[in-house]
């Protein structure tokens, strides 16, 4: 069973009205929830979508959601409100001995280029990143009119809600996005010798992960952004360098962790390059965070100017010789302006994705994922002729 509940308020009304002047405004809002009551006996959850580390899928409401932690790690009891539009993730493996000076740090793999996930990502030990639905949607249609010439526009407002870019996932796959230029931890040059103590003087802010896009290396593309010195003469802590022997390249990076020691303890990969192990940079900023689809998961908020429109009323005697109550004339365009809250170039409209099921049978529309639907930014102009008779 599914429930749907929601508001939709809309107030208009002339702000200005005299001999030359007349302000129309029109306002509207739109908040609605749909809700999973019930499922089939022994049916748990209903899955929309899967597409990699990420997907939707719902628990009926009342159900436990399994092996649920907090952003430490710490085992935590969910129960399910329903709530259709949930966005699921792999866990982050984090060390969760309260006791531990590592606590809430993340877990490496044994090489320390990738971020472990936790019981290998399976599908009981998946954690919500966020919901693809809005919190609410708002509009705003108005129009001034002076004598015979009307300007209007229609803005559209969406606030709340992610979605998962498969653009960006795999555009992002060899680091050659501009935010991936400089994604490495500034060190200060007080710290160049000491960058375990840098790293830990904050680790909320260089260590520990959460939110979305959310991952720390320290390093970078070459020596003036932070790159650390490639050396393939030491496999053991450069296990993936690309670097020859004898011509030196300031291309390194790490992830700030810990590494299991495999006797209940942990290895430090905080820049001591006694125990660090680096990885080209190119690679550090693109397979690390790969296992997790949050690190691809934007906000969705989005403010548009819809259309713009400027019209004029052509004299009276042009209409009346045509036996016309109004004739009127104008231009128009649309998409005009578009702010979003991501600022990935991705229009947050655009996040769906249409897929057809053999034969045509079975066609589903994705919500909440972005599948190649980057397009170039247009602005249409045209012109229109009103006639009333």
């Amino acid at each position: 069973m599914v429930r749907s509940q929601g508001i939709e308020l809309q107030l208009g009304g002339t702000i200005i009205q005299n001999k030359n002047w007349t302000w129309n405004l029109s306002v509207n809002y739109t908040k609605n929830n749909t809700y999973i009551i019930s499922l089939a006996p022994g049916v748990p959850y209903f899955s929309f979508w899967q597409d990699g580390p990420t997907g939707s899928w719902t628990y009926a409401k009342g159900q436990p959601i399994p092996n649920q932690v907090d952003s430490k790690g710490n085992p935590v009891q969910v129960i399910s409100n329903g709530k259709i539009g949930q966005l699921w993730d792999n866990e982050l493996a984090t060390v969760t001995d309260k006791s531990s000076p590592y606590y809430g740090y993340p877990l490496l793999d044994p090489s320390g280029a990738i971020l472990q996930k936790v019981n290998g990502g399976d599908f009981q030990h998946k954690m919500v990143a966020g919901n693809f639905n809005p919190k609410l949607l708002m509009g705003m249609q108005t129009s001034i009119t002076y004598k015979r010439i009307t300007l209007s526009a229609s803005v559209d407002m969406r606030l709340g809600g992610i979605f998962y870019s498969k653009t960006y996932r795999y555009q992002g796959s060899n680091a050659d996005l501009k935010s991936q230029e400089n994604a490495g931890i500034p060190i200060p040059a007080a710290y160049a010798n000491n960058i375990p103590g840098y790293l830990k003087s904050n680790p909320g802010k260089f260590i520990e992960i959460s939110g979305l896009q959310q991952y720390h290396v320290v390093g970078g593309p070459t020596k003036a952004q932070g790159g650390i010195i490639n050396d393939p003469s030491n496999p053991s802590q450069y296990p993936n360098s690309t670097a020859v022997s004898g011509y030196p390249i300031y291309d390194a990076a790490f992830y700030p962790g810990v590494r299991s020691d495999g006797n209940g303890g942990y290895v430090e990969n905080l820049g001591d390059p006694a125990t660090t192990i680096y990885d080209d940079y190119e690679d550090a900023v693109t397979n690390g965070p790969w296992s997790f689809g949050r690190m691809d998961m934007f906000d969705a908020s989005y403010i548009k100017l819809r259309e713009l429109t400027l019209m004029v009323q052509l004299p009276q005697k042009w209409s009346d010789r045509l036996k016309l109550q109004e004739l009127s004339f104008g231009v128009y365009t649309r998409n005009v302006l578009l702010w979003t809250k991501a600022k990935v170039g991705i229009d947050p409209e655009n996040a769906f994705n249409y897929q057809p099921g053999p034969q045509s049978n079975g066609a589903q529309f994705r919500q909440g994922i972005e599948y190649y639907n980057i397009t170039p930014w247009t602005i249409p102009l045209g012109v229109r002729l009103n006639v009333r008779f």
